[in-house]
């Protein structure tokens, strides 16, 4: 028999009569010891730190379990699942493709070591990188098939969305500053969104949109595909077809990605980004009490947020936010088909919707109040606070923009080299911006039927309505702005609403 054939006998006979630890432990020496000879350095996402982890600490992850995944020597840029130093134990190896640290945890032992040494130095995005040995290679290969991990991802997740979570991609293509991939079955390219324009209806978003993907590296595609919230959702849609990353990577995504990063483009690729600008992606986690139903008072446990960080935690995330109550009379004008439309029927609708609110925040929490209500007066959209929470609750506040739609009117020529400078993209001369500033706002102005002024009895209820909320969203994002008009000086006693 060859060497890769005798090597993997030899591994289906050590893990049939060793201990799996001790196995464990043969694979690292094996990996230390190839031909490299050096211990591995954490990724960063500027490129390669020179910091490196010590015996101790790579002795103490071995015990605690805390393995992860590389496969054919290409480097996993990601955790599968974010997990506190505290919770790793020796449940989390399972079985691996090659032995690399989760990136969270090395991260927290490193900034630990840091402080007791000469202050604190950050390291983000820290997936371990081991040397390129070719010594005993094909060892290495044999014996971590046997113990290839299965995604850490709790069951009630798996609920949301199980097709993405079964077949999401475990690294990145290095030469790709968008997250893209390569399938092995046909080595065809895979993207995925490097950034999210979450948004609300009606808050910008279009003309966000079209400005932020006037930047020559920003590729524009499809606006709003909806499918994170929607189509990929197997028990809202007829066909669980689209229920797969594939279809939404195929003809979203990498089409605009490919187009622009191959043949004499290919330089292009360490520039060149895609996003989604789905504004329903930020609220809508409808189906939830389908896949939930033991939760129906407290809300959901697992969100899309949830969904999109497991695959994709390094994404960049801008919400547009509009003044609550400009935003619901805007859009009850814009979508609705109905005869009798007019003030009155806004002004009726808007006291059914908060009576009906009022009633279900007796029975269940805010948080499922919020995210149970679809009514065509869709006033939770409006709860700004509480799906802003759950966004930071999964990413960190640098990945998060919050952008104020009435600022944006004002000054966008100060606020686009600003979101351009968050998605790291390349700064623009600022005849640049000015051009395409001037641009006609998309989207705008284009409701369906005639609008008059809303109600002053109505703005009031509103008001009252929404004013907990928007203290709250003030407190969250520490920026007064996002009171809009409602009374800022209440800043001071946020509210327990």
């Amino acid at each position: 028999m060859d060497l890769a054939e005798y090597a993997r006998h030899l591994a289906r006979l050590l893990h049939k009569y060793v201990p799996s630890a001790f196995l464990v432990l043969c694979g690292m020496v094996i990996l230390l010891t190839s031909s490299s000879g050096q211990w591995f350095t954490p990724r960063s996402r500027s490129g390669y730190s020179k910091t490196l982890v010590t015996d101790a600490e790579w002795t103490t992850l071995i015990s605690r379990g805390a393995i992860s995944t590389r496969i054919n020597g290409e480097v996993s840029q990601r955790t599968t699942h974010p997990v506190p130093l505290e919770q790793v134990n020796v449940s989390m190896v399972h079985q691996s493709t090659n032995l690399t640290l989760l990136g969270r945890v090395t991260e927290e032992m490193r900034d630990n070591r840091d402080d007791e040494n000469h202050g604190r130095q950050s390291h983000e995005g820290t997936a371990p990188s081991f040397g390129n040995g070719s010594s005993n290679s094909t060892l290495h290969r044999a014996i971590t098939e046997i113990f290839r991990p299965e995604p850490n991802i709790p069951e009630k997740l798996m609920r949301v969305r199980p097709k993405i979570l079964q077949d999401y991609p475990s690294t990145f293509l290095d030469d790709y500053k968008n997250p893209c991939y390569r399938k092995k079955t046909d080595e065809t390219l895979h993207c995925l969104p490097y950034f999210f324009l979450l948004g609300t209806p009606k808050s910008g978003t279009s003309d966000i949109w079209s400005k932020i993907t006037s930047h020559p590296d920003i590729v524009y595609g499809i606006k709003e595909p909806h499918w994170w919230t929607r189509f990929s959702c197997p028990t809202a849609n007829k066909s669980s077809a689209y229920a797969s990353l594939d279809p939404y990577e195929r003809y979203v995504v990498t089409g605009p990605i490919e187009k622009q990063t191959t043949g004499e483009n290919a330089t292009r690729r360490a520039s060149v980004v895609t996003g989604d600008g789905s504004a329903s992606t930020f609220w809508d986690n409808r189906m939830w009490e389908t896949f939930f139903p033991e939760d129906y008072a407290t809300g959901p446990p697992y969100i899309m947020a949830d969904v999109i960080h497991t695959v994709l935690p390094n994404a960049k995330l801008i919400v547009t936010l509009r003044d609550p109550i400009d935003r619901l009379y805007s859009e009850y004008w814009y979508f609705h088909r109905s005869n009798t439309m007019s003030e009155e029927d806004f002004h009726e609708s808007v006291v059914r919707r908060i009576t009906e609110f009022e009633t279900c925040v007796t029975k269940r929490s805010q948080r499922a109040c919020a995210y149970s209500t679809h009514k065509n007066v869709r006033l939770h959209i409006g709860l700004y606070s509480i799906y802003t929470y759950d966004w930071l609750q999964r990413y960190p506040r640098d990945q998060f923009l919050a952008l104020k739609l009435e600022e944006w009117k004002q000054n966008c020529t100060s606020l686009l080299p600003m979101i351009y400078q968050f998605l790291n993209v390349a700064k623009l001369p600022s005849s640049v911006i000015a051009k395409i500033c001037r641009a006609p706002s998309k989207n705008v102005g284009k409701q369906k039927r005639h609008s008059g002024q809303m109600w002053s009895s109505t703005r009031e209820l509103l008001r009252d309505f929404y004013r907990p909320y928007v203290k709250d969203l003030a407190t969250l994002l520490e920026d007064k702005k996002f009171m809009w008009d409602y009374h800022p000086t209440d800043m001071d006693h946020p509210s327990t609403r």
